[in-house]
This record gives structure tokens, C-alpha cells and sequence, in this order.
């Protein structure tokens, strides 16, 4: 009995009575890997008997795998005194596909009260075009008192005290 073996298309093909590499002839299609999209390569082969394989197709998904990246812009940790407007700094982003730009305010999460000395933490984050997530990225916001104390004298100043008079605070 004759039986043939066909393996896998795309690299080479078989069968009883021949073993042949497909020749780029074999192959129609073409795939643009700088292109996100679907594309269709089809594979023909006929052995040296003239006999035909039905043709095959294979189908290319070119897609953005490449996570896009976040960047503070302004400082980080951030500090400002009690009472001080938080005014945010924002942040960017930069992606292999969609570009670079600024982050919109959706992509930024925290709060600032700027009443209470305490640590606040903003949360970045960035989704590109094709799904592809950022790591978030994360600013403190450190309100502390700023205001340097300020020293009063009492009395007069210069004091004038005569020779062996007791000096009192």
C-alpha cells in the first residue's frame, strides 16, 4: 500500500517517493513585520510527478507585544509646605507604535491636601493603542511645614546693663 506523509508546510513538504524543500515559488504572501495587521501566506506544492497539494494557508499577526514606558516630569519626591497649591506636574509617555505624549489627567490617580503634613502618593499609568500596559509609575508628594520659626526678644535691644549688675533672661 502506498501511503503518503505530508509534514509540516511552511518548512518543507514530503512524500513516498520524493523529499523536496519549498522553493519561494511555493510561497505566496507577503508579511510586513513594522505594519500591525493580519496577513495570509499560502503554500502550493506539486511533487516531481506533477501531482498538487492542495494549497495551504497560514495566517501572520503582526502585533504591538512592546509595553510603552512612563516619565515623571518635575521632581520626585515632590515637597511642599502646609498650604502650598499642589500643582501637578504631569508625566509622559513613549511607545514603540503610538508615539510619545503627555499623559491625560485620567491616566493620574491621588490625592494631594495639602492642610495635613503627610506623604500622598500620585499614581501614573498608560494603556498604548493595542492594550499593551505600562508599569505604573508613582510620585511622593511630601507636605511638611516649611516655615522657618522666627526668635522674638523681649525687652530691649541693645540691653544696657552697667558693670557688675546681674543679667536675667
Amino acid at each position: 500500500s502506498r501511503r503518503r506523509h505530508t509534514r509540516y508546510i511552511g518548512d518543507w513538504s514530503s512524500d513516498v517517493c520524493s523529499s523536496d524543500l519549498l522553493s519561494n515559488s511555493d510561497i505566496s504572501g507577503t508579511v510586513n513585520t513594522t505594519s500591525a495587521n493580519t496577513y495570509t501566506i499560502t503554500y502550493t506544492y506539486t511533487d516531481q510527478a506533477g501531482n498538487k497539494a492542495d494549497p495551504i494557508t497560514r495566517s501572520v499577526i503582526v502585533k504591538d507585544l512592546t509595553k510603552p514606558t512612563i516619565n515623571l516630569k518635575g521632581e520626585n519626591p515632590l515637597i511642599l509646605g502646609i498650604n502650598e497649591d499642589y500643582v501637578e506636574p504631569g508625566a509622559t509617555y513613549s511607545d514603540n507604535v503610538d508615539g510619545s505624549g503627555n499623559l491625560s489627567n485620567s491616566d493620574i490617580s491621588g490625592t494631594v491636601n495639602t492642610t495635613s503634613a503627610d506623604t500622598y502618593t500620585i499614581t501614573y499609568t498608560y494603556t498604548d493603542q493595542a492594550g499593551n500596559k505600562a508599569d505604573p509609575v508613582t510620585r511622593s508628594v511630601i507636605v511638611k511645614d516649611l516655615t522657618k520659626p522666627t526668635i522674638n526678644l523681649k525687652g530691649e535691644n541693645p540691653l544696657i546693663l552697667g558693670i557688675n549688675e546681674d543679667y536675667v533672661e
